[in-house]
């Protein structure tokens, strides 16, 4: 085995499970970094994939001397992130899915944020959405996408928020939190949000300020289900939930109802606009939705109590 170099400032962890079609182009675009391949490393975490994920895994870690790779046994997408910062060497530990892709100066100008700012603990960019199918018409143009502008800044969460594609912590700080809490997010073929907005959740709580960059950034798949008219509803109805679970909000159910009713009214109201129609029946059922996801989760809350 290779030696490490004694001197790491940053650990990127991608966490993976039985998606090797699109693990390759996430791992090209680590391995071809601008950034001096001593101050980074990849951690590769493969958590129980069944199909060709860990012979993909060995060819990377064949021709790169700064990859590493594990099993996490345990499944669930924050037991794989936290496993991958445990068996990281980096001061700074960076998140990227697996179906992303770096931009090739991504940990350069990540490195060059950290330079700049020494004393911020948390940090990530925007994301660029990619698809080899045609996106349909009447969804928003920057589906797929993701950016809180042009310019750096601390965000103000909840308001703002970063994505769990693209972010990047002080590991002391990750662990000061407690890292990911493995009751929330994807677990197997589970499909959940949460992990990611509970950490910087946590973090906010700790008085630890957040900040958006928009030079660090990748390109993210979007994958073919995502463009499904069922989408909407499955990925509204979920954030909904797990935000409600998350921000535990003192609103009663009648505020819920009343606030779905008014959504209805106000995108309702849209779809006159004909130019914008598809568009805005897209942002209807997604909001409609997501409001779904809130209202069964305080009526779930409500009689567990």
């Amino acid at each position: 085995m290779e030696t490490k170099p004694e001197k790491i400032m940053i650990s990127v962890v991608v966490c993976t499970y039985n998606r090797c079609d699109v693990l390759a182009l996430c791992l090209d675009s680590l391995a071809n970094q601008t950034l001096d391949k001593n101050l980074y490393e990849v951690i590769i975490v493969n958590n129980n994939s069944n199909d060709n994920t860990e012979e993909i895994i060995k060819k990377y870690i064949a021709k790169n001397n700064n990859f590493r790779a594990f099993i996490e046994l345990e499944q669930g997408s924050s037991h794989a992130k936290n496993r991958g910062a445990k068996e990281s060497n980096g001061e700074y530990l960076a998140f990227i899915d697996d179906d992303g892709k770096a931009f090739p100066d991504w940990i350069e100008k990540m490195k060059k944020f950290i330079d700049t700012h020494p004393d911020v603990c948390a940090f990530g960019g925007p994301y660029v959405g990619i698809s080899s199918k045609y996106i349909p018409f009447w969804f928003p143009k920057d589906y797929g996408s993701w950016s809180l502008g042009n310019y750096e800044k601390k965000i103000n969460f909840p308001k703002e928020w970063l994505s769990g594609s693209n972010m990047v912590f002080k590991k002391d700080i990750f662990w000061e939190v407690g890292g990911f809490d493995v009751k929330k997010g994807p677990i197997g073929k589970s499909f959940s949000y949460g992990e990611d907005t509970f950490l910087l959740y946590k973090l906010n709580n700790n008085r630890i300020s957040i900040w958006y960059t928009p030079e660090v950034k990748i390109y993210h798949l979007t994958a073919e289900h995502k463009l499904a008219f069922n989408w909407i509803f499955k990925s509204g109805y979920n954030a909904g939930k797990v935000d409600e679970m998350i921000f535990n909000h003192k609103h009663s159910l009648f505020y819920y109802i009343i606030l779905f009713k008014f959504h209805v009214f106000k995108y309702g109201i849209k779809l006159v606009d004909l130019k914008k129609f598809g568009e805005n029946i897209y942002r209807l059922f997604h909001t409609l939705s997501y409001d779904v996801g809130m209202i069964v989760n305080k009526v779930k809350e409500k009689y567990e109590n």
